[in-house]
């Protein structure tokens, strides 16, 4: 499946769910030089979409079992484990347990709403418009 088929298929994930009852998973936050972490627990039974991620980054399964849809299909994720994901990825995610992720991002922005804002989309089309720009910004 190609990134493009595979982004509007999260999309229309994420649609579908809007219309069931929604749970707020506050992340909690951490900087280091270059470095943001963002660690969310999510409770089991609970689906969640991601963003489209403008850069690399890792992420890590500190706790629990969550199964992911990503591009590659779908796969499960146990505590300990930890994914590389290349930019332009976005996942689906259910909490099989209740399951602690943090995602690890090399920056220098501290403001982790700057951070979603700039190096997250939430289309495909914004996501092309980021890669385009900084293929054009390297040439």
């Amino acid at each position: 499946m190609n990134d493009l088929t595979h982004h509007r298929r999260m999309a229309d994930l994420a649609g579908a769910m809007k219309g069931m009852p929604q749970v707020q998973i506050a992340p909690v936050i951490h900087v280091a030089k270059g470095l943001l972490s963002r660690t969310i627990t999510i409770p089991a039974g609970v689906c969640i979409v991601g963003r489209i991620h403008g850069q690399s980054q890792l992420n890590v399964c500190l706790r629990g079992h969550i199964r992911i849809a990503c591009e590659q299909g779908v796969v499960d994720v146990y505590a300990g484990q930890v994914i590389v994901s290349p930019p332009g990825t976005q996942r689906a995610g259910y909490a099989v347990e209740e399951t602690e992720w943090m995602t690890v991002l090399g920056t220098e922005e501290t403001d982790p709403e700057v951070v979603e804002q700039t190096l997250t989309f939430e289309t495909p089309e914004a996501y092309a418009q980021f890669a385009r720009a900084a293929i054009e910004e390297k040439s």
